[in-house]
């Protein structure tokens, strides 16, 4: 702070931290950092605060201390006045030689020294209605004297250089969004040509601030800054003007500050001693009932249960109500008053004297067998779906209209087969009347729910299957199983070969059987070892759907690999075109 005379000069509580870093890219170029705040002491027109700082000046120099402010606010009128300022503080200086880099190595600047000296600095400033502010200050008054630092052989005599500071400001309202605080800032010491400084910050609906200033033979900085309730945010940076730019680059400096609001203090309220007879704490002037002890939600007269209706209004004065009801209540909030209520616990419905109806159906919950599905009051308020006359609940056929009979579903033919559900024992299988409407696929007369073969033809004596009796398997092994050229299919006459497999294989549930599927030699020969592979997945298939298990089969297959014929004639191809079959009797 170069003018302690501004310390508290708003009236504001404020706590602010600073960080400064000068030209930057420069090896050993200052930084700075201080932390302080400051405060206004309203009863005596003083202002208090203080500070601690860190100055590294560059290379081997530095200061470190702190402040002391106090000022005083000699006021001209309600709007303007002269504050006097005073900053009481230790420095400690230091130099260290470690950081000194000679060309030519000097024992003597290779060394340590440290100094504390006190300084003071003193400032005064005009101020009107806050927006108006003139300031003058002087810096380092004491002209403190380093003599530690004459071992450093330093020329001429190291002491500290007084400084004055003249300032100007003042702040202008643009309109009701923008502001504007143009400011100027003059120094010197009186031994040099003095340094200004000319600018001017502006404020967007006290919100974001932005700035531009001129520091003559230096910089031009530039602001930005947001306040977010008690705090404020500001970041600057000096562009370099002056010949230092040829060799570093400009300066940061960061701030956030924190602002206390004052809490007002109530105006306190002379209240005026009142009569209140009954000693219920209401004046008689306001009391209804002033000879009787009462409640204030009562306007004084008695209130048993609490409702703010006063008993002698109250219909129901023990039992806390709603004004609407004369004092008498309406427990489920449903506007009906619980003595005229048949449901006073739940909500309802007028026209069911205060009863819920929870799907609509115009029949009370309490009288509804379905409260919850609508229905009609013939039914206790259940639905009947398909209007037969059956409730849903005992509707096997709900959204289908149905007889009595048939549990409310309907005389249907499921299958088409001419024969109804009702009367058909395969409702879902289409067969014939003379089975009741059951299918027979062997067609042996006997229905195939009924057949133990239901795909081969057999004797009702022997459930549908047909009567063991030998047979000739030698001759059966010397049977065939002939495919169409090029096709994966058997001829028909191989079919009834593997129909008679078949009736053997089930005849003896424990033998097993081999197929191998061969082709002629007309094709490509990998084609015609995959045409092998299908048919002798074909007979496979077929015989798993006369009833023989997966199991009890095997399928191998060989191409053209095998001929038992000449593949240069018709004949010779037509016999290899072939699957054969082995019977395992294990």
């Amino acid at each position: 702070m170069i003018n302690p005379a501004f310390t508290g000069i708003k009236n504001t509580n404020r706590v602010q931290a600073a960080y400064r870093s000068q030209w930057v890219g420069f090896d050993g170029a200052p930084k700075t950092f201080h932390i302080g705040g400051h405060s206004s002491i309203k009863k005596y027109n003083l202002g208090v605060g203080g500070a601690v700082f860190a100055d590294d000046r560059g290379g081997a120099i530095r200061q470190n201390g702190f402040q002391l402010n106090l000022a005083y606010n000699l006021k001209f009128n309600n709007f303007s006045g002269i504050n006097f300022g005073v900053s009481a503080l230790v420095n400690q200086y230091s130099y260290n030689g470690a950081e000194m880099v000679n060309i030519e190595p000097d024992a003597v600047l290779q060394t340590n020294v440290q100094q504390l000296v006190p300084d003071m600095n003193f400032g005064l400033v005009y101020h009107w209605k806050n927006k108006l502010f003139v300031g003058l200050s002087s810096n380092q008054l004491i002209q403190s004297k380093l003599n530690k630092f004459n071992v450093l052989n330093l020329a001429g005599e190291t002491q500290l250089i007084r400084h004055y500071y003249l300032s100007g400001s003042y702040l202008a309202k643009l309109n009701d969004k923008w502001d504007a605080e143009p400011f100027v800032l003059t120094r010197t010491t009186f031994k040099g040509l003095p340094q200004f400084e000319l600018g001017s910050k502006f404020t967007f609906n006290k919100m974001l601030t932005a700035g531009l200033s001129y520091r003559s033979n230096e910089s031009v900085v530039l602001l930005a800054g947001i306040n977010y309730k008690q705090f404020m945010l500001a970041y600057s940076y000096d562009v370099m003007v002056s010949k230092l730019r040829q060799y570093a680059g400009g300066s940061h400096e960061l701030l956030l500050s924190y602002q206390f609001t004052p809490k007002e203090k109530q105006p306190k309220i002379k209240v005026e001693k009142v009569k209140d007879k009954d000693g219920d704490g209401i004046a008689d002037q306001v009391d209804l009932c002033p000879e009787v002890k009462g409640v204030l939600s009562a306007k004084g007269c008695p209130d048993q249960d609490n409702d703010s209706i006063a008993d002698n209004q109250d219909q129901c004065p023990t039992i806390a109500g709603l004004k609407e009801f004369n004092g008498c209540p309406d427990a489920d909030k449903d506007g009906i008053e619980d003595s005229k209520d048949e449901c006073p616990n739940d909500k309802g419905l007028l026209a069911l004297n205060g009863c819920p109806d929870s799907d609509g159906d115009g029949v009370a919950d309490k009288d509804d067998n379905c409260p919850n599905v609508a229905g009609l009051s013939t039914f206790k308020g259940c639905p009947d779906t398909d209007g037969d006359g059956i409730i849903d609940s005992e509707d096997s056929c709900p959204s289908v209209k149905g007889i009595l009979e048939m549990k409310g579903c309907p005389e249907t033919d499921s299958d088409l087969d001419g024969i109804v559900d009702k009367l058909d024992e395969c409702p879902n299988e289409k067969g014939s009347l003379a089975l009741n409407g059951c299918p027979d696929k062997d067609s042996d007369g006997i229905a195939d729910k009924d057949d133990a073969c239901p795909t081969i033809a057999g004797p009702i004596e022997n459930k549908g299957c047909p009567l063991k009796q030998k047979r000739n398997i030698d001759e059966l092994m010397k049977k065939k199983l002939v495919c169409e050229t090029g096709k994966n299919d058997i001829t028909a006459a191989s079919k009834l070969v593997l129909q008679e497999i078949a009736l053997v294989l089930k005849e003896e549930p424990t033998w097993t059987i081999e197929f191998a599927g061969h082709t002629d030699n007309v094709g490509d020969a990998a084609m015609n070892l995959q045409l092998s592979k299908k048919r002798s997945e074909t007979v496979r298939n077929l015989l798993i759907s006369y009833g023989i298990e997966a199991s009890r089969i095997k399928a191998n297959y060989f191409g053209e690999t095998k001929p038992i014929a000449d593949n240069n004639t018709p004949e010779g191809r037509t016999k290899n075109r072939r699957i054969d079959f082995k019977i395992g009797m294990d």
